[in-house]
């Protein structure tokens, strides 16, 4: 009974730990998204750096927390190691579940909100390069002979010279 009762300690630990971690996560995540729209590479970069070590560290509790519940599981083994925290609280007396459940629930939905937030800054990205080629292919000249600052391949050419309405596919 003392095993479980340090296990139960163990694992609720970890999963609030995780939580903290997500919700960290999260307020990146949404900073990133700010510097991404405010074009701030400077915190764009450190952000990046910060996010990653915040994954791995999320990474490295997530394992810790199936490595737990593998070891209690050991004599009735678990397929699918999503299932395990449920199977896990199943045992858990019905009056000690409830804050189980919400930390549970917490914990699904900071990983919803990463997965959106995360879409969200794909699509920004891919919306700012976009724009950016079609800037790049709008100041290009009609021939690669011209005078221009970048090549079709978005590439810095050494030919710059002063631009004109022509050379801006006018």
């Amino acid at each position: 009974m003392n095993d479980m009762k340090t296990i139960k300690q163990k694992l609720f630990q970890l999963l609030l730990e995780e939580v903290s971690a997500y919700d960290y996560l999260n307020e990146i995540l949404k900073d990133k998204q700010r510097a991404i729209v405010s074009n701030d590479l400077k915190s764009i970069e450190h952000l990046n750096g910060v996010e990653q070590m915040v994954v791995a560290k999320a990474n490295h509790l997530t394992q810790y927390r199936t490595d737990i519940l593998h070891d209690y599981f050991i004599n009735d083994p678990v397929k699918d190691n999503s299932e395990m925290l449920s199977l896990f609280m199943a045992d858990i007396p019905d009056l000690e579940r409830a804050p189980w459940e919400r930390t549970k629930r917490r914990l699904s939905k900071a990983a919803l909100e990463i997965r959106t937030i995360n879409q969200q800054n794909i699509r920004l990205i891919s919306s700012s390069l976009e724009h950016i080629r079609g800037l790049i292919n709008l100041f290009m000249p009609r021939d690669e002979n011209g005078k221009h600052i970048y090549t079709n391949n978005g590439d810095e050419n050494g030919l710059i010279g002063a631009k004109n309405l022509l050379d801006c596919n006018a």
